[in-house]
Formats: structure tokens, C-alpha cells, sequence
């Protein structure tokens, strides 16, 4: 077995190109943890006219406790990143942490709405796992599971939250915000991979991809729900419809474990 302690990696692909640069890889990494921790950072710049040698994306993977795992990151056109984490611990509980930036401005090449997405995934404890892509393209960008099977989060611990951010004032656009807390097992899942998005206008939705489709959240146990969205021109939250401002949420400690479908966006 192969122990990684305390690696911190910036890694960013070197292409002088103009016009649109092809995807390529810029993390491959292959872990096999005991005892450990392993923090990899990657970022993505443009490489195009519109705003060459700016940050589209930036994605921080962290991971802790005994686990096994792989992380992948591409660089897509405009400083575009594409993220992909399959991590699972050994058994005795992990910490996993996904955090990220994009930067629609860049993104977006000419398109200029002064917008910024900040994303958050967290799986903590016993049977500990995130099996989580980030999808960025010009205009948009969303998680999925990947592979579609497995659980998108699971362990004690599970939180997804998104944020766009309006640049000119640092005020919150939309907010999306989902975490449980068991001496259980929590899990998310998608009936569709897509989960949640955000696009260039500011909008953030826990159902990129449909609303058709379900996001489920179930635990077994004790512990507490929490669910929050807030929009500064409106909301929608499991049927509910809130106008500009609104911030509503959701809490409720359960025993005997909780399950349901949820749906959120703010605009």
C-alpha cells in the first residue's frame, strides 16, 4: 500500500495558442491513502484572444483519513474546467472536500455579465465516498454523478452548496444549499446525473438537466436536514414559489432515518 501525506499540487496546462485551445488534462491522479492527506489544486486558463492567461476555473480537492481514489481534471475551451472524482474510504471514515470557482466571464469569451459561481461538495465518516464531475461550458456549468450508480455523496456527513456571486458588489445573485447530519448513513442521488447548475445570468438550480427529474436525499439514524435557497429577484422551493429577496429554508431533526425529493432554484 502506497501512503500520500500532505501533497499539494498546483497543476495548469501550457499552451500558447490563440483563438480556442483543445481540451486537455492537466490532473491525473491515482491515490491509495492511509492514514494521510492530499490537498490537489488545479486551474484552468484561457488560452484564447478574449482574455488570455485568465483563470476560467479552479477546483481544490481535499482528502483525509485512509482511502483509495482517483481525481482527473481536463481544460476545456476558454479556461472552461472539467472535473471528475470517484473517492472512497477504507472503512475506518475519510474526509472528502470539493471546492471551486468559475469565472463566467472568462468562460464566456465575449459575453460579459459580471458573474462569478462558487461551488462546495463535502462527504464525511463512515462509508465516506464522492463520485462528483464538474462540467463547465461557456454559459453554464453543473455536477453530476459519475458513474451514474454510485452515490453522488454519501457518509455522516453530506453538503452540496452553490453561489453566484454579482462582481461589481460581491452580493449574492442565487444560493442553493443542501446538508444532513446522521449517526447514520446519508446519500443524495439523481434519477437524471445532472444535479446542481449554475449559468452566466446568475441563476443556481439543484435540478440542472429538468425538472422532471428527481434529487432524492435519505438517511438512516439520528440527525438533522437543512435546505436553503435565496434569490435576489425569486425563488422556487419544493413547490413553493417566493418573489425577490426571499430566502427560505428548511430544517427538521429526524430519528428512525428521513427520505424525500427536493427541488430548489434562485435567480
Amino acid at each position: 500500500m502506497k501512503t500520500i501525506l500532505g501533497i499539494l499540487a498546483t497543476l495548469v496546462v501550457l499552451f500558447g495558442l490563440t483563438g480556442m485551445a483543445s481540451a486537455a488534462e492537466t490532473v491525473n491522479a491515482n491515490m491509495d491513502v492511509n492514514n494521510g492527506m492530499v490537498t490537489i489544486i488545479a486551474t484552468t486558463y484561457d488560452h484564447s484572444t478574449w482574455h488570455p492567461g485568465s483563470a476560467g476555473g479552479q477546483e481544490t480537492l481535499t482528502g483525509v483519513g485512509s482511502f483509495t481514489g482517483t481525481y482527473k481534471v481536463s481544460e476545456g475551451n476558454y479556461g472552461a474546467l472539467y472535473g471528475q472524482v470517484n473517492l472512497g474510504d477504507k472503512g475506518a471514515g475519510a474526509i472528502f472536500t470539493l471546492s471551486g470557482t468559475i469565472d463566467f466571464d472568462v468562460t464566456s469569451a465575449n459575453h460579459n455579465r459580471g458573474t462569478y459561481t462558487n461551488y462546495y461538495f463535502e462527504a464525511n465518516g463512515n462509508n465516506a465516498a464522492m463520485n462528483l464531475k464538474t462540467v463547465g461550458s461557456m454559459y453554464v456549468w453543473s455536477e453530476a454523478t459519475n458513474p451514474y450508480w454510485q452515490p453522488p455523496l454519501q457518509g455522516n456527513y453530506i453538503e452540496k452548496y452553490v453561489e453566484s456571486i454579482k462582481k461589481s458588489d460581491s452580493s449574492t445573485i442565487g444560493l442553493t444549499n443542501i446538508w444532513v447530519g446522521t449517526d447514520g448513513t446519508a446519500t443524495m442521488s439523481n434519477s437524471n446525473i445532472w444535479g446542481f447548475g449554475a449559468n452566466e445570468n446568475g441563476k443556481v438550480t439543484s435540478h440542472y438537466g429538468g425538472s422532471g427529474n428527481t434529487r432524492t436525499v435519505t438517511a438512516s439514524g439520528t440527525g438533522r436536514y437543512y435546505q436553503e435557497a435565496y434569490g435576489v429577484n425569486g425563488v422556487t422551493f419544493n413547490g413553493f414559489t417566493f418573489g425577490p429577496g426571499s430566502n427560505p429554508i428548511m430544517t427538521a431533526p429526524f430519528s428512525g432515518g428521513m427520505s424525500g425529493n427536493y427541488e430548489m432554484t434562485g435567480w
